[in-house]
């Protein structure tokens, strides 16, 4: 309890003399290590963004090759679209949401037929889906497909 005549710097002591409160040097620095704490934590989130649209181009380019070596897979083994070679595909844009917008991921593919690999009457289809963000990226998916009327 204060006393007439006491002054408020005498107000934050106890009997013992040791102090009650804080500073303003012990308030700011404990701000700079909050402050650098929260730093750290929004150079994570950040990370943490980038990792995920990374990652969502990468199962989408996953997505695409599957389908369409889904779709290889059920042709006629004369088919030819399983003639042996290159054969290059349109590319296929897909919207990708960032935080500031929607940007187009422009994916493309091609895919390789070999004959007689690894045995004869088997084809080996090698399936790439490509794509540049910052960097060149890309995913294979291989199968194999036999002559039934072997």
């Amino acid at each position: 309890m204060r006393r007439h005549g006491q002054s408020d710097s005498e107000t934050l002591h106890h009997r013992d003399g040791s102090a009650r409160g804080l500073t303003l040097l012990e308030m700011m620095i404990a701000l700079v290590i909050l402050s650098i704490g929260l730093l750290a934590l929004s150079g994570m989130q950040i990370t943490s963004i980038q990792a995920n649209s990374s990652g969502f181009k990468s199962t989408t380019a996953i997505s695409l090759a599957d389908q369409r070596m889904q779709q290889l897979k059920n042709l006629s083994f004369s088919s030819a679209s399983l003639t042996a070679g290159i054969h290059a595909e349109a590319p296929k844009t897909v919207s990708v949401g960032t935080s500031d917008g929607v940007h187009g991921v422009v994916y493309s593919r091609s895919y390789t037929v070999t004959d007689n690999s690894p045995i004869t009457g088997v084809k080996l289809i090698v399936y790439t889906v490509t794509w540049t963000d910052n960097g060149n990226h890309s995913v294979s998916l291989m199968s194999r497909i036999g002559n039934e009327l072997l």
